[in-house]
This record gives C-alpha cells, structure tokens and sequence, in this order.
C-alpha cells in the first residue's frame, strides 16, 4: 500500500506526500487530496465511469494518473485491487 506523510510548507501550507505508486512522490494539498479520494471511491463504487483519474498537482512534479480497469486501477507500475482502493481513499482524506 502506499505510504502518506504529512508536513507543512512554508507558502503552501499542509501537504502530502504519496510515496510508493509512482517513480516518484506525488505532493498533494489538502483539497488535491481529496479530490483523487473522491474520484477513486466514484468509479470504485460504479458511480463513474471514468477510464483514467489524473491530476496535476500544483506542489509537485509527479502527476497523478490511475488508469481504471474491472479489477481496479493502476498508478504507476502498481495496480490497486477494489479494497486497496478504498484503502487509499481513506488514506488520502486522512482517515
């Protein structure tokens, strides 16, 4: 599963950083975040039908992309079942 820290920025303010999907760490605010926790859950749950989740991040230089398939989605070199999915939604909204 991924790995978030948090931290704060200077200008920025709260941030994220999303390790472990990517070649590199995705840098998220707070509101980023939550958007790519809403999109994953809405396609997770067939809510959406969206094929690709991306996400240019204002904090960082690694986008976010998911490419979503019946069994998931994949980020990076990794795929996400349904469960580590929801994982990661609840990990980015902080739960």
């Amino acid at each position: 599963m991924p790995l978030i820290t948090h931290y704060r920025h200077p200008a920025l303010g709260p941030l994220l950083r999303l390790s472990d999907l990517f070649a590199a760490p995705v840098v998220l605010t707070s509101a980023e975040a939550a958007t790519i926790a809403r999109a994953v859950d809405a396609v997770r749950a067939g809510k959406s039908t969206e094929t690709e989740i991306y996400l240019s991040p204002m904090a960082s230089d690694q986008d976010f992309q998911a490419l979503v398939d019946k069994d998931g989605v994949r980020c990076g070199g990794r795929h996400l079942d349904w469960p580590q999915v929801a994982e990661l939604a609840a990990l980015l909204r902080g739960e």
